[in-house]
Parts: C-alpha cells; structure tokens; sequence
C-alpha cells in the first residue's frame, strides 16, 4: 500500500473551509466509530456531507482515501479504477474480457491489499448514490475484508448497497440521515455570525423552523439578510429557494412540484390521485435525486415531504396561478386518504376544499375514532368550525359526543348548545338511529347529573337497554351507571359493573372511559383496605392514560389524584409530587358540568394532601368540595365520605409554615440547613449531632419528599413552603 495514497493530513486540515461551522459532535462520534465497517451519509445536497467528512478527516488519527464517484466511475470497472488508485493498488485491465477480471483479478487484489494495510484507514466513496448494482456488489464484496478499527464510508444521496440491512442488522453500519447532519439551533446562529448575519433570537427562532436545519437554505437565509441589510430591493429566503431549488425545473416538474404542494407528505400513488396522472413515482425519484427539494419519510424512499420553505413557495405560487384547481385537487386528496383510512387528512382537504357535506360525513365517520385516540381537542376543533357554517342538528351524533367532551372539560355553554343540537337531530333518520341517538343524550344527562345521584342512575340504566353490546357508547354507560352505585353506597353492585365497563372499554378501545373505570374500581378497593389491588388497578389506569395520551384529559384528574394518594403511602416518589400538582391544575379547569366527577377529585386531593399531613393544603380543598355540595345536586354518600375526612384533617397536628410532609420536628429543623453551603459536618455541630445523625436525617427528608439528591430535596421543600425562597442562605446559618 502506497503510502501516497493517504490524504496528508495538513491537507485534510487545509480542506476545511474557514468559514464553515465547527460539527464537532458528528465529528466525534465519527472518530469513536471503531467496531463497524461500514458508514453511510445519505441526505440531498445542502447537508454538508462534504464539509463533514473534510472536518472528519482533518481531526481522526486514520489515514483518509478519498474516491469520489464520477458519473464515468458509477460501473464496476469504474469503481475499481477508482478505489485501486485511492488505495495505491496498481491494477491493469486486460483486453478482451469484458468485466469477468473484476472478479477474477481486481476484487481479490484489492480485497488483499485492504486486509494488509497495517494502520487503520477511512476510504471514502463520495457521491455513491452513483453507483450500479454491480459496482455496489463489488463494494459489499470489499466490506468483507476491512480490517477491524478501519472503514468504507459511502457519502451520497441515497444509500446504494442492497446489502445494508444486513450490515445494520448485525451491527456492522453507522448510518447518518438527513436528521443527524440538519444543523442544531447553535450552529445555525454560528453560521449567520460567520456570514455576518447574525438575529434576533426569535428571527432565529422562525428562520430555524422554516429551514429545519438545512445548512444551504440557513446559508441562503443568511445571505438574504446580509443583502438587506445592504439594500431594501434584495430577495428573501423565498427568491433564493426559487433560484437555488425550483429553477432548474422542467415546465412539467414545476407544475407537478406546486400542484402537490397541498400535501404534507407525498407518495406516487397519492399524487397519482391527485394529479389525475401516472407515473408519480419516476418523477419523486428524479426530484429526490436531482433535487433539494424532498426530504424523505421511510428507508424505503417511499413517502416524502417538501422541505418547509420550498413547500410555503410552491403554496404560494399555486394560489397565484391556478386557485380555481385547489379545490378539485383537495378534494381528490380528500377521497385517497378517505380510502386509505386516515381520517386526520381526510378532513383537513375535505374542509380546504370547502366541501363541508362531505367534512361533516367524514367527521361523523370518524369522531368516535379520534375520541378513542385521545384526539379531544383537533375533534372539537372541527366541530367548532363545522358548526360556523352549519346546523350541528344535521350530524347529531358528532353533537352528542361534542356535548359530552366539552361536559369533560367544564364548557357548559358549549356542552349545553351541542346537546340541544343533538335533541334537535332525533326528529330526522331511522327510527333504529334515532332509538340509540336518545340513548347517548340520556347518557350525557346522566353524565352532568343535575338532578342527583338517583336520576344519574335511572337515566344511565334505561339508555343501557336501548345500546347494543357493540355500540361505542356502552362502556361510557356502564362507567355512569357503576358510578351511581358508588355514589349511592352499593359497593359491591357497583364493582361488578364497573368491571364490566373496563371490559367493555378495553374491547372497544374507550380509552378514557377505560381509565376512569379503573379509577373508581381502584377507589372501591381502598375503601375496603386492600391497597395492593388498589395500586395495581390505579397502575393499569396510569399506564393506558399514558399510553394513550389522555393524560391531560381534564376527567383524567381523578385517576391523578388517586394515584398521587397511593405513591404517598408508598414513600413519597417523585413521580407523587408530579401527579398530585397535576390533579390540582386539571381540577381547576374540570368545573361543574360533572359535578360527582369534580367532587370525587376533590376528595382524594383532600386525601393525598392528609397523607402528606399537610391540613392548610386539605382544608382548602375541602371547602372548594364544601361549595360543590352545597349549590350542586344531591350526591349520596359523598357527603358523609366529606365529613369523614374533615374529622382526619382535624385531628392533623399543625405544623410550622402549615405543611409538614410526614417529616418529623428534627427533620423540619434541618430542611432549611439543606439550602444553605453547610455541610452536614458544619450542620451538626450548630445542632450538636453528629454527621452520621445529619445524614440520616437528610436521608429521610430525601426519601418523604421524593428526592434523590439534596439538590432536588431543596426545590421539592421550597415548593411546599418548608423554605422561603427569597430567604437569606447567611441568616439560616447564623440562626442555626
């Protein structure tokens, strides 16, 4: 191996552009790069993938071959040639045998001579996206022989070995992706600095989203802003995007680029339907390869997206061009994701279209789906907008289940208008529809509960005989009608129907009727003292809110609170604090509309806070409880579950600044020490203790105020009000 072949390494040094960002992470992770064989730098041009690999070279120990791919170089032979002449390898190619001496002759050679190299080396195939199947065949044939600490790198647009899922799957490939090499917020004000366009940080904020990164459109952006800076008349980052990404265009790669700007991601057979055309998937190939324009979704180059800045363009230009076809094109759009299951799009197009009979089908459709999914808030987003524009009477179960979220979420006015719709839509259908209609109206009477417990019940078990076992609405029933039982002291009626609920709900994927099910079964468990049964189905119910992302459903607070009580006997995790704050705030905004539902989540934020022994914080939450009771319906044995608990809170010990956490007089001694710069040395002999006492004080606090460190005990304690935070750290120590 010729020791000519290895790129000197001032040169590599020299390469680097001195006005280029530093990618010092990647470039480290590259050096650690030691039990692969095979590195592949796929992204479209603009990334920096040859301003990486100069930085690469010019800080790693290993000697650099470079072996650009040409256009002439993309067959075997061509690969060869090149790689034989990086490496140093004198080849010579016989006359007469077409390629079979590439295999015969050259790849053994090469093979040899690479397994022979005595130090470490990176070869460096740039621009591989160029290569054939055959000379990507001779490559993975190569990969076999590299010696152990040294590596092939292909640096290209796209990954051309078929071998690579191989490789990746038996650990022997680094792969960096667009995502990896897209600059980090610091390096793009890095290189606006260096183009002398340095911004503001929420210019920088909106520049930074718009080029996601993309080191060529930040530069472009940064070049913008140098020459308005310099004159008013200079381009934006839309007239460079135009110059830089679209000119090259053909007339029909542009009409094709803006016609399927609409879509937030693209695929062939989608712009097929769109475009009412074939061959879509040639014309995303060549972009993707020609092009800056795609960034795609999938290894599989299946799905791709238009970078943002190009696509806001192309918007722009198809609204200034051909407005009169976006609708048709929506629509069309509309009816393949509608095909294709996927009702979020569906109704973005159909309601872009303007076609609002057809967003109110689809929306009717699909408002359950979206529900169950923890979509709340996008679904009642489009049932505000359609009811602008329409009589929510016409889809009367989209208005039901509207009701009965905006109940969930305290927005009685909205929640009384949308059942007033749904009232007004039972005079239209069949009579079967208007049979179950009534049943889910009945259900979210039962739900808002205005005459009390009793009607709760009676309204929630006659909706139950109208629902078949496979309706949507059944485990929303039977968790009313458990409910009920509950609030009237039938625990044992009320247990066997909740579990049917949470039955029901986990067959029809009811995720948040499922966690308040649990819930309540969890609540029935500690009031007959077995915790462990308790945990474990307050457990289950964190879990599928957590999963299901409904956690910050406001109903959810129940499940919070609960399971904030339960952590609290436990040892006071952190993750007890974290539930407990976040049952408070989701309480505030859960209202009236639900009144058994709010003052259950009352009562066990009253019962968390006695477990904590902090009677300022219950007590206040007693009285909003207090107030409940006192202008809401009638609510069983919540009144006397109330009076029960006030008795505890009266008989808490009052403690210094009113919260006390379980810590005893010598642990509430020392949680204000903690904050000062005292160590528990210095600690003890201002309490005559010796360290090991301190220690296993603050030990203790740790552990009740679920800390890990003394750091973490300090905020947790300023939190709860055991240290002032404006207090003086010398004052502390010198009271002491």
């Amino acid at each position: 191996m010729s020791a000519r072949s290895a790129l000197p390494r001032d040169a590599g040094a020299a390469a680097v552009p001195c006005r280029e960002v530093s990618r010092a992470a990647l470039v480290n992770r590259l050096r650690a790069t030691r039990s692969q064989t095979v590195v592949a730098i796929v992204a479209p041009p603009g990334y920096g993938k040859s301003t990486l690999l100069e930085q690469w070279a010019a800080r790693d120990a290993r000697s650099f071959w470079f072996a650009p791919v040409a256009p002439d170089d993309s067959d075997a032979a061509g690969l060869v040639r090149i790689v034989s002449r990086a490496a140093g390898v004198e080849l010579t190619r016989p006359s007469g045998r077409g390629t079979a001496w590439i295999w015969a002759t050259a790849v053994p050679r090469l093979a040899a001579a690479l397994q022979s190299v005595p130090k470490p080396f990176v070869l460096v195939l740039d621009d591989a996206h160029r290569l054939d199947v055959e000379a990507a065949a001779v490559v993975t044939a190569l990969v076999r022989h590299v010696p152990k600490g040294s590596l092939i790198v292909l640096a290209g647009r796209a990954q051309p070995l078929p071998s690579l899922p191989r490789l990746r799957a038996a650990g022997d490939l680094l792969e960096l992706g667009p995502e990896d090499l897209a600059l980090t917020r610091r390096e793009a004000r890095a290189l606006l600095q260096l183009l002398g366009a340095g911004v503001p940080e929420a210019e920088l904020t909106e520049l930074f989203d718009r080029t996601e990164g993309w080191a060529a459109g930040i530069r472009l952006a940064g070049l913008a802003l140098q020459s308005r800076a310099q004159s008013e008349a200079a381009p934006g980052l839309g007239g460079y995007v135009e110059a830089e990404c679209l000119a090259g265009l053909s007339e029909e790669e542009r009409e094709f680029v803006r016609r399927t700007a609409i879509l937030d991601r693209l695929s062939g057979p989608l712009c097929d339907a769109v475009l009412d055309r074939q061959g879509s998937s040639r014309v995303l190939e060549s972009l993707e390869e020609s092009h800056v324009l795609l960034v795609a979704l999938d290894r599989d180059r299946g799905w791709f997206r238009y970078r943002q800045a190009v696509a806001e363009q192309l918007r722009r230009e198809l609204e200034e061009l051909e407005p009169s076809l976006v609708p048709e094109l929506e629509r069309r759009a509309a009816a393949w994701f509608e095909a294709h299951g996927d009702a979020d799009r569906t109704l973005r197009h159909a309601w872009a279209a303007g076609d609002v009979q057809n967003f109110a089908r689809v929306l009717d459709g699909s408002a359950s789906a979206l529900h169950n999914s923890g979509r709340n808030g996008v679904l009642l987003e489009w049932v505000g907008r359609l009811g602008q524009v329409t009589d929510l009477a016409a889809q009367p179960g989209t208005a039901v289940l509207a009701a009965r979220l905006h109940a969930g979420r305290g927005e009685g006015a909205a929640a009384d208008r949308c059942l007033a719709a749904a009232i007004r839509g039972t005079t239209a259908g069949r009579a079967e529809g208007k049979k179950r209609l009534r049943a889910w109206i009945r259900l979210v009477r039962a739900a808002m509960c205005p005459d009390g417990a009793e009607s709760m019940l009676a309204d929630a078990d006659r909706a139950l005989d109208d629902l078949p076992a496979d309706d949507p609405w059944r485990p929303y029933g039977l968790l009313l009608l458990g409910t009920a039982h509950v609030l009237l002291g039938a625990p044992e009626r009320a247990d066997a129907i909740l579990g049917r609920a949470v039955h029901s709900s986990r067959r029809l994927g009811a995720t948040d009727t499922l966690v308040l099910a649990l819930t309540q079964r969890a609540l029935l468990a500690n009031g007959d003292s077995e915790r462990v049964r308790a945990g474990q189905l307050l457990d289950a119910a964190f879990e599928t809110a957590r999963r299901q992302g409904v956690e910050d459903y406001p109903p959810t607070a129940l499940m919070l609170a609960a399971y904030a009580r339960c952590e609290l006997l436990h040892g006071h995790s952190p993750g007890a604090f974290a539930a407990l704050q976040r049952a408070q705030q989701l309480a505030a905004t859960l209202g009236r509309c639900l009144p058994w539902l709010a003052a259950q989540v009352r009562l066990e934020l009253a019962h968390a806070y006695v477990t904590l022994r902090d009677p300022a914080a219950a007590r206040a939450v007693l009285a909003e409880l207090d107030d409940l009771l006192a202008t809401g319906p009638p609510l069983g044995t919540l009144r006397r579950s109330r009076d029960a608990l006030a008795a505890e809170v009266e008989e808490l010990p009052t403690a210094a600044a009113g919260r006390s956490v379980g810590l005893t007089a010598a642990e509430l001694r020392l949680v204000p020490m903690l904050a000062t710069h005292l160590s528990f040395r210095e600690i003890g002999a201002r309490f005559f203790l010796s360290r090991n006492t301190v220690k296993t004080q603050a030990i203790s606090v740790y552990r009740k105020l679920g800390a890990s460190s003394r750091s973490e005990a300090v905020v947790q304690a300023t939190s709860l009000g055991l240290i002032d935070p404006g207090g003086d750290a010398d004052s502390l120590i010198q009271t002491g």
